[in-house]
């Protein structure tokens, strides 16, 4: 080994210290550090469908070590590409609208007719937070069904971009790629939701 355990341990607190997420690796994160270097290497460890399996499970949850959130290009197939995450913050804000107009329906309902009456409106809302959001839930997703909002760089220039994926009421929306032009560059882009990759096109 090229450490011994007492300098192993001194190094890993050290970069806990600084922040370092190396560290923090899962058993999946790991394993696919070490398939990427046996690829690059021309010695897989694994066939291409796991290692693809592998990367988009990571991908899905979000891990650091399989996105590549900034623009990259390939001199072999000559295409620039980068990663997209979900953009949670704003898929949240879709539900707000709903949640209040159920909140205050709860709000009117358990005041009239529950003993809820005689506590604190804001206790009252708290309790029916299940039902709020449940309802809120539901009530969103009639008029946006699975809604999905990707975000990524436009491997042109860098400029963030959002997606939204999903129909809105009956006006159809982009289903399982979405081919749009950057707002900043006006280069023509291709995602796919299911890759979340964005990627130059090259129509």
């Amino acid at each position: 080994p090229l450490l011994n355990d007492d300098d192993f341990n001194a190094l890993k607190e050290d970069l806990t210290w600084q922040g370092s997420r190396v560290v923090s690796l899962s058993r999946d994160e790991l394993r696919f550090m070490e398939a990427a270097r046996s690829f690059a290497r021309d010695e897989p460890i694994m066939s291409d469908d796991e290692y693809d399996a592998l990367k988009k499970r990571l991908k899905d949850m979000g891990s650091f070590v399989a996105l590549q959130t900034e623009p990259k290009c390939s001199l072999v197939t000559q295409t620039c590409w980068s990663d997209c995450v979900e953009d949670t913050t704003r898929k949240t804000v879709l539900y707000l609208p709903a949640a209040g107009i159920c909140a205050l329906v709860w709000a009117v309902v358990s005041y009239e007719l529950t003993p809820l009456k005689y506590t604190n409106p804001l206790l009252s809302v708290f309790i029916g937070i299940p039902i709020i959001v449940a309802f809120a839930r539901f009530a969103t997703e009639v008029v946006l069904p699975e809604p999905l909002i990707l975000r990524g760089k436009c491997p042109g220039c860098s400029t963030d971009q959002r997606v939204y994926f999903g129909d809105i009421a009956t006006v159809p929306g982009f289903k399982d790629v979405a081919d749009i032009k950057c707002s900043s560059c006006s280069a023509q882009l291709s995602l796919d939701r299911n890759q979340r990759r964005f990627r130059l096109s090259t129509k």
